[in-house]
């Protein structure tokens, strides 16, 4: 598996200059709340941060949305930097490519969101100095608000560390 530094930035209406950065470093599964997911601290490369993969109790064949809600966070626009890897699971099914992202304005109902996800058994994604994606648009329009999740595909492994978001108008703490 790959590990690489993945920044999402949504370029949307500034909520003001007061924001600040908040990081999730992710090295426990405190903080997270499950929907059809198993997480569980682990270490990928020598570095620590949690495995994310299926809930055993997920059938193979549901569509269900597989998302660890990362709790008390709010996010509307800003930067969202992670860490991520994925890669898919042992015994997967033939479609499973690994698929690992991050879930952003993310609605109570959990089927309800915005995502940016990538496929890095196929990326080239690692220590980049600029941004991956830039988004100017997204579905949920210009002023959504709602949680922010990591986001795995069906029949992945993913492994998440070094969440920071940062609202308009805040300042990233690299």
């Amino acid at each position: 598996m790959r590990t690489g530094l993945i920044a999402i930035t949504t370029l949307l209406l500034p909520l003001g200059a007061s924001a600040q950065a908040r990081r999730y470093s992710l090295d426990s599964v405190a903080g997270l709340r499950l929907h059809n997911v198993a997480a569980e601290p682990a270490t990928l490369d020598g570095k620590r941060g949690v495995r994310v993969t299926t809930s055993p109790e997920t059938a193979p064949r549901d569509q269900l949305e597989l998302v660890a809600v990362i709790e008390g966070l709010e996010f509307s626009s800003g930067v969202i930097e992670a860490e991520i890897a994925g890669a898919p699971a042992p015994g997967a099914g033939e479609g499973a490519r690994g698929f690992v992202g991050i879930a952003f304005r993310l609605q109570p109902d959990m089927r309800t969101y915005d995502a940016f996800y990538l496929r890095p058994t196929n990326g080239r994604v690692h220590d980049n100095p600029q941004p991956v994606l830039i988004v100017n648009d997204v579905k949920s329009g210009a002023s959504a608000r709602g949680g922010v999740a990591l986001w795995i595909g069906p029949g992945a492994v993913t492994h998440f560390r070094n969440v920071v978001v940062t609202p308009d108008g805040g300042t990233s703490p690299r």
